[in-house]
């Protein structure tokens, strides 16, 4: 019955996502009504869509009424060690990117992805509303400091960067403020293509990988996609043409730009070949 309700896969793992985000809110003592859980679930089914109210309804019954039983082993959640990112460091992101949309063109917000994610993501969109019961007055988010500078000498600098911290794992590329806080989005790089690496001013640009052997003019279909990770356990997915990340260090920079080359190569036995083989960490001292 659940599997001819939904349109595929997509809507099914988000819909799961958001059951257990449900059921830990609840079993920590919150409360959160049918409605809300409804509301926060606009446009998670594929193209946008809704999950019908009527699944909705029957699985927030199963986990309000501890029908469902989600409980971890403990021991087990406690004896996990997290896996170590192949690359890690630091770098000025640009990612200019509008949210997915169904139909109509979605307004361009001027904010970047990391203030979009504190602030609840693009609310036009519908992929997100205030936490219930005030819990986002609960819990303050720090204040944020952007980091604007010009790319090239020659830019205009209206389009700001962002300090970022990058780690690489496997084909996840994940963005967070600082080394040791949760990352606010992530960039799926299965299908991204190292569009440059300019060694003059440390900067790699990556965009999606446009398939075929007569690749035509770039349309919104293949724009590189940022899933914001927001407060809540929301997500909410912008898409724009590139993916800016300039770095300090030319070790850094060199050390990416080598990975990034083989992981995001059009040739697929390439691309696997890389995710077996860790990084080659450059150490640019030696040349000097």
């Amino acid at each position: 019955e659940l599997q001819r309700a939904l349109l595929g896969t997509d809507g099914l793992h988000r819909l799961m996502f958001s059951t257990l985000m449900l059921h830990r809110w609840l079993s920590e003592g919150h409360e959160m009504t049918l409605n809300e859980w409804v509301q926060l679930n606009t446009g998670i089914e594929g193209c946008g869509n809704d999950i019908p109210l009527h699944v909705q309804m029957g699985i927030y019954s199963a986990v309000s009424s501890q029908q469902l039983q989600l409980n971890a082993v403990r021991s087990a959640v406690s004896s996990f060690k997290p896996a170590l990112p192949s690359l890690n460091s630091s770098a000025f992101v640009r990612f200019h990117g509008r949210p997915q949309t169904d139909g109509d063109l979605a307004h361009w917000p001027q904010a970047s992805p990391h203030v979009l994610a504190a602030e609840g993501g693009v609310l036009a969109a519908g992929r997100m509303s205030p936490q219930p019961n005030g819990a986002d007055k609960q819990r303050r988010r720090p204040s944020l400091t952007t980091f604007a500078q010009p790319f090239d000498a020659g830019g205009t600098g209206r389009l700001e960067e962002e300090m970022t911290w990058l780690r690489l794992h496997q084909w996840l590329l994940f963005l967070a403020s600082t080394e040791e806080t949760a990352p606010f989005a992530f960039v799926s790089l299965k299908k991204a293509a190292l569009l440059r690496a300019d060694a003059r001013v440390l900067q790699i640009v990556l965009a999606r990988r446009v398939e075929g052997e007569w690749p035509t003019a770039m349309v919104d279909d293949d724009w590189l996609e940022l899933c914001l990770l927001l407060g809540d356990g929301r997500f909410q997915v912008l898409e724009a043409p590139e993916l800016v990340m300039r770095f300090n260090d030319p070790a850094d920079f060199q050390t990416w730009a080598a990975y990034l080359k083989e992981i995001c190569s059009e040739d697929s036995e390439r691309r696997r070949a890389a995710l077996k083989l860790p990084p080659v960490h450059v150490d640019t001292t030696m040349n000097q």
